[in-house]
C-alpha cells in the first residue's frame, strides 16, 4: 500500500520532524536551560538528569551528582544562533562522554 502525502500533509509532517529534533530557546536562560534538558534526556545521559538552575543540569544520584555548566554553550548560542542546536548537542555529548568514562573508573578493582 502506498501513501501519498499531499503537499499540506507533507509540509505538516516536515514541520513536526522539525519540532522534535531538540531545538533550543535562546530567548531566556530558563528556556534555555528547559530545552537544553529536553534535548539531554533525548541523547540518553549517563544517570537521572535534572536541572536545579539555570546553566546547570545535575547527572546521577545525590549526594554528588555529576553537574554540567552550560554557560559556555549558552554565550555561544548567543553569538551563533544558527548552530546553537549542533553546539548545545556537542557540548552535551562531550558531558556524557567524560560522565560515562569517569563512572568506570575503579570498577574491577
Amino acid at each position: 500500500m502506498r501513501v501519498i502525502l499531499r503537499p499540506a500533509a507533507l509540509a505538516f509532517t516536515v514541520l513536526a520532524a522539525c519540532a522534535t529534533t531538540g531545538a533550543i530557546d535562546t530567548s531566556s536562560r530558563q528556556r534555555f536551560t528547559a530545552t537544553a534538558t529536553t534535548m539531554a534526556l533525548d541523547l540518553g545521559p549517563p544517570g537521572a538528569l535534572r536541572s536545579v538552575e539555570p546553566l546547570e543540569l545535575l547527572i546521577g544520584p545525590d549526594p554528588e551528582p555529576w553537574r554540567v555548566h552550560l554557560e559556555d554553550a549558552w554565550d555561544f548560542c548567543q553569538r551563533t544562533p544558527r548552530k546553537c542546536d549542533e553546539g548545545v548537542r556537542r557540548t552535551l555529548d562531550q558531558a556524557f562522554e567524560h560522565i560515562r568514562a569517569g563512572a568506570g573508573e575503579g570498577e574491577g578493582d
